[in-house]
């Protein structure tokens, strides 16, 4: 049982706000290279400023971004900078989609 949440525990009229979370979906292009040299492929997100990772395959790759890129986008949100908002998806291209927990209050 928490403790913390125990009506038996609060001061009368004290309310408590659970916080909740919703999940902010965005994509983003993504740019894949890969080196002659060592044929690593590196993956970058151009709109968050070239954000790169790299994986000895491009599903590598892509899996080290994404875990990267949420962790970046998180970072600017508890720093309270804007997530940037999600590319235009065109054909042809390849995309991460990504979604970041934003914490808000409970509904009362």
């Amino acid at each position: 049982m928490n403790l913390a949440m125990s009506p038996k525990l609060r001061p009368k009229g004290e309310a408590v706000i659970q916080e909740r979370e919703i999940q902010l979906q965005r994509t983003y292009r993504v740019e894949l290279h890969t080196d002659p040299r060592t044929s690593q492929v590196s993956a970058t997100l151009p709109a968050l400023n070239d954000l790169a990772d790299w994986g000895d395959t491009v599903e590598e790759a892509l899996q080290h971004l994404k875990r990267l890129a949420e962790f970046a986008l998180e970072c600017r949100q508890a720093d309270g900078e804007p997530i940037p908002p999600s590319d235009l998806v065109r054909p042809g291209e390849l995309y991460l989609s990504l979604e970041i927990p934003i914490p808000t209050p409970a509904a009362r």
